[in-house]
């Protein structure tokens, strides 16, 4: 049996025999008659994979992958007459030669997803993605070809997203995503990082990015732990307006910026805050000293303003390190 008939036998069959299963895993290797994850692959892009209705959970694996099969666009539609579609897994690891375009169209809600190590793959598309459930994940990790990413429905992605060692991945967008659980963004090709409409997440780390000039988060008000750090052209001053609260960890250091700006950002007792290795100016040292001094509960944790050219704080910024050292917190500055 070949994998187009494999996939077609499956689509007629209504796949009935599953309706107990979490999990339809569809693996090349099992298939009598020695079909290649390609031809896998491409019969399931060929048929749209439109067939497979509603499933719990969709497992397209193509770490097999190795010639054959003519690739082209990868159209997921769970639901071609526009019903709602959920859907669980969509997992491309491996090769998959030819296959330049993932759409899962007609898709509003999603388990997980990983795509990793496609060689072809230029975009991503989830053009009705509206959710991520709260146990699910995104790795979008090591497609050398991939240049962009769409999600211009998305509000909620409580799990966790990495995007990671795309070379020249160069767009994110998502416009309406307010909340995420937690975001990593690493050795990519982005020279402009924005998330707009972004106000709460557990976790973000946008770290070594070596194109990276700007960072807009103009609604982020609130995470616990945050990383802006190792982004070498990342210069000039970084604003984040919104932000109130950091309780664990605020970090932006390495990067070559001269300013700071955090109009609303109350620090927290016992948080630990790095801004080092930069160019600030001495408006920016002080700026940080003074706000933590504001807040009497401020007793405990690190103020980091030294290394790289950052300037020395003024007589007052000075004055403020001490009272913060007689606080009991671990005050470093050049």
């Amino acid at each position: 049996m070949t994998a187009s008939e494999a996939l077609a036998a499956a689509c007629e069959s209504g796949i009935s025999c599953l309706d107990e299963r979490d999990l339809l895993v569809v693996i090349a290797q099992s298939l009598s008659g020695g079909s290649t994850g390609s031809e896998l692959l491409s019969a399931a892009c060929e048929s749209k994979i439109s067939c497979l209705g509603n499933l719990d959970l969709l497992k397209v694996i193509a770490q097999s992958l190795g010639g054959g099969g003519n690739g082209g666009n990868c159209i997921i539609e769970t639901n071609p007459a526009g019903l709602e579609g959920e859907i669980g897994f969509v997992t491309i690891d491996g090769g998959a030669p030819g296959v330049t375009a993932l759409t899962a169209n007609y898709v509003h809600l999603i388990e997980q997803f990983t795509v990793s190590n496609a060689a072809d793959l230029v975009s991503i598309s989830f053009p009705l993605l509206e959710d991520v459930s709260a146990t699910g994940a995104g790795q979008i990790q090591n497609n050398p070809a991939l240049d962009s990413i769409s999600f211009p429905f998305l509000t909620d992605f409580i799990g966790s997203l990495q995007i990671d060692g795309n070379a020249v991945l160069t767009s994110l967008s998502a416009p309406l995503l307010s909340q995420i659980g937690s975001l990593s963004v690493a050795g990519n090709s982005f020279s402009a990082f924005s998330i707009p409409s972004l106000t709460s997440s557990d976790f973000i780390a946008i770290l070594g990015e070596p194109n990276l000039s700007s960072v807009s988060l103009p609604l982020l008000a609130t995470v616990p732990s945050i990383s802006i750090s190792s982004n070498p052209v990342l210069a000039g001053t970084l604003s984040l307006p919104s932000l109130v609260t950091v309780t664990t960890s605020f970090s932006a250091s390495a990067n070559a910026l001269t300013a700071l700006s955090f109009p609303l950002w109350v620090p927290t007792n016992g948080c630990n805050i790095d801004f080092t290795s930069n160019a600030l100016n001495q408006a920016s040292v002080d700026m940080v000293l003074a706000k933590c001094v504001a807040n009497a509960g401020f007793v405990s944790g690190t103020v980091a303003l030294d290394a790289g050219t950052n300037s020395a704080p003024s007589g007052a910024g000075a004055a403020n390190a001490l009272i913060l050292t007689g606080r009991g917190v671990t005050v470093t500055t050049n």
